[in-house]
């Protein structure tokens, strides 16, 4: 399985290298070096999520509501020296026939980096971060509240790769180290470990961005003719380990208790489009998760795997002006769902069958050359049926938020 993810990637890089070398050179503006002075610099993972869906069990049926916010972005105030914020948040809310539920946290950390060129398409930088946060659930059958005061820390060496000598995405790979410590309710949580990410980063100058709605129209110019490609903005490859330790000390006659457990995830996100004729792409959308939890007591573990496959068609208005960013599109995926527990000699299997298929719109609007803020809406299909009781849970409803597009051709 390590092979097929190195081999993927590597592919991936090796096509994007050359789409940049042939689409890229007179079209974008870019800086010097990815820590020059006026840059702003953001992960192009950047986005924002809103579902309402409609959810029928065999023997019950409910709604829920979620929404979530991911945004990262730095300013550079002097060569070399980055400044900025981390911002992750997400809230849902559940209702069944006899429950309710609700969650919600936020983490607000405060990033600094120095970065340095090593030569005229690679870099080195390092960051450090300090965050805090809260966290809030509550059970509504119970009516049992939590509320958690979170703190966190990260150190991270990055080494922005430029995919030509005049790219302004740079490709990059990031090990680090992160700390959280969460507490509230009698309750002491601290989780620490390495992780090893990739993913795209984005450094341009003030000047490069669109100042007025002439240069929105402007900037799309050509990107849906036949040829043109575009990736999304959250495609990545992670890995991440390390150790948890909660503590909770009892209280009201209920026993206290320190629970240890180690983790492990792999994560692997590619969104891909090609334009096969003009205003007329067609792509897919690839997503891998593997994780496991092992408790140091017990030696219990807990083990997931997930994967999902979905064509995707899009098709932007024929027409000239501002509306010939507008675009359709239909998805229609599969996948599979495994979890896996093992405590002694009991072993438990859940193995559940995933399809989909979602209609929407949505619009690319160019804040500068080849990259694209783009809100969109749909209303989505999931049924999940589990591969051994054949039971069926039918999820429906709508969804809305913003990723970036980069559009490039090879």
């Amino acid at each position: 399985m390590k092979k097929s993810f190195i081999s993927v990637t590597t592919f991936f890089l090796v096509f994007l290298s050359g789409s940049f070398v042939s689409g890229q050179v007179e079209k974008t503006q870019v800086p010097v070096s990815p820590f020059s002075k006026g840059d702003f610099w953001f992960n192009t993972g950047n986005n924002f999520w809103f579902d309402h869906d409609n959810i029928k069990f065999p023997d019950n049926q409910g709604h829920e509501n979620s929404f979530g916010l991911n945004y990262n972005m730095l300013y550079f105030p002097a060569d070399h020296i980055g400044v900025g914020l981390d911002v992750a948040t997400n809230r849902d809310n559940t209702k069944y026939d006899m429950y309710t539920s609700l969650s919600s946290s936020t983490m607000l950390y405060l990033d600094g980096l120095y970065g340095s060129k090593l030569n005229k398409n690679a870099n080195i930088y390092v960051k450090a971060g300090l965050g805090l946060g809260g966290e809030r659930s509550k059970d509504g059958s119970t009516s049992n509240e939590n509320t958690y005061n979170d703190f966190g820390a990260n150190l991270e060496i990055g080494a922005p790769y430029s995919l030509c000598n005049n790219s302004s995405i740079y490709f990059t790979p990031r090990l680090g180290y992160e700390y959280t410590h969460s507490s509230g309710n009698n309750y002491t949580d601290k989780s620490s470990g390495i992780y090893l990410r990739t993913g795209f980063i984005a450094s341009l100058p003030c000047s490069a961005y669109a100042h007025n709605c002439d240069e929105f129209d402007e900037y799309s110019e050509n990107e849906y003719v036949q040829g043109s490609n575009f990736i999304g903005g959250f495609s990545t490859f992670g890995f991440g380990m390390g150790n948890d330790k909660s503590t909770y000390p009892g209280e009201s006659g209920y026993q206290g208790y320190t629970s240890k457990s180690s983790y492990s995830n792999l994560t692997l996100d590619v969104q891909y489009f090609r334009y096969i004729f003009n205003n007329f792409a067609i792509g897919t959308t690839l997503d891998l998760y593997s994780s496991m939890n092992k408790d140091k007591d017990n030696q219990s573990k807990q083990s997931q795997f997930n994967w999902n496959f979905s064509p995707q068609v899009e098709a932007n208005l024929p027409v000239k002006g501002s509306f010939h960013n507008t675009y359709g599109f239909l998805e229609a995926g599969i996948g599979n769902s495994n979890y896996k527990t093992v405590s002694g000699s009991f072993t438990s299997t859940t193995k559940d069958g995933l399809s989909d298929m979602s209609l929407g719109v949505g619009y690319n609007l160019f804040f500068t050359r080849s990259y694209a803020f783009t809100p969109y809406v749909d209303y989505r299909w999931n049924m999940i049926k589990d591969q051994s009781t054949k039971a069926t849970t039918n999820v429906n409803g709508v969804e809305a938020g913003f990723t970036l597009h980069h559009f490039f051709t090879f």
